[in-house]
């Protein structure tokens, strides 16, 4: 953690703008700037940008919204934004940790980020969400896992719902409880890691799966289809079909689209989807 570069104190919330000022940001950077670093990743040593991570609930646009411009690559699932006038690369919304932004430490109100000193260079080329899962388990949750399995669901979904409905904690840690019984509750576990959970109602005609969720870094790996078909292997064998509930928000709505579940119905957030 950086509180001072230079002459410049990090204020709990800095200012940040292109170079053009088009663009400016308000962060929440209480404990100055925290893991400033390098890239080598093919965009990340074009732009040499330094950069530091923020939460998304972090990042306020003051103004210019509208001289954004986002710019995808690869996977096309971080979202890299620069100012449309300078070129300036401001933020940007991870893929290791869809949680958080990047932002451009040299973008900083004050700061030269050549008074930093050393930084170090993450290894962009080989992403560590690429890297190889080597097994997959799943099985029953047990009771001391259910906050585990909370504080997961919670990194997963809250930067989504966050911004639709708001996020109130207590409720959620409720509505978690009451609606998700460990009993439906399997824990979803990488390389020995608890990566996830898979919640599987199962009634007398049909399967329902109603929450599945996994940690950022596990995402993308196509741990989810697996299971997904394999739940659709079981339902088969025993004779049902199987529906998945899925919140409107959920961008993991498109991997259910390929997997071939259709929506049947849907309320004010919830898609009722059904494998065909």
């Amino acid at each position: 953690m950086i509180k001072k570069v230079g002459p410049t104190p990090i204020k709990p919330k800095h200012l940040a703008s292109c170079h053009c000022g088009s663009v400016v940001l308000e962060l929440d950077l209480p404990d100055g700037i925290v893991n400033p670093r390098r890239c080598n990743c093919s965009l990340c040593r074009r732009k040499g940008a330094i950069v530091a991570s923020v939460a998304l609930s972090g990042v306020r646009i003051i103004k210019g919204q509208e001289a954004l411009k986002l710019y995808q690559f690869n996977t096309k699932t971080a979202k890299h934004y620069f100012c449309a006038n300078c070129g300036i690369y401001t933020h940007h919304k991870r893929r290791s940790h869809p949680d958080q932004y990047g932002y451009n430490v040299g973008c900083l109100e004050g700061v030269d980020p050549y008074d930093i000193g050393q930084i170090p260079t993450n290894d962009g080329v080989n992403h560590p969400v690429d890297q190889r899962i080597a097994t997959i388990q799943v099985r029953p949750a047990r009771e001391d896992e259910r906050e585990s399995l909370f504080a997961i669901y919670k990194t997963t979904l809250r930067c989504y719902i966050e911004g639709t409905w708001g996020w109130n904690e207590t409720f959620q840690r409720s509505a978690f409880r009451e609606h998700h019984p460990l009993a439906h509750f399997r824990v979803i576990t990488a390389d020995g890691e608890l990566a996830g959970g898979i919640h599987v109602e199962e009634q007398a005609q049909l399967n329902v799966v109603r929450m599945i969720f996994l940690l950022p870094r596990f995402q993308r790996r196509g741990i989810g289809s697996d299971l997904l078909l394999g739940e659709a292997a079981r339902a088969r064998a025993a004779g049902k079909s199987l529906h998945l509930n899925v919140i409107k928000i959920n961008p993991a709505k498109r991997l259910y689209d390929r997997l071939g579940f259709r929506v049947m119905e849907e309320d004010n957030a919830v898609y009722h989807m059904r494998l065909l």
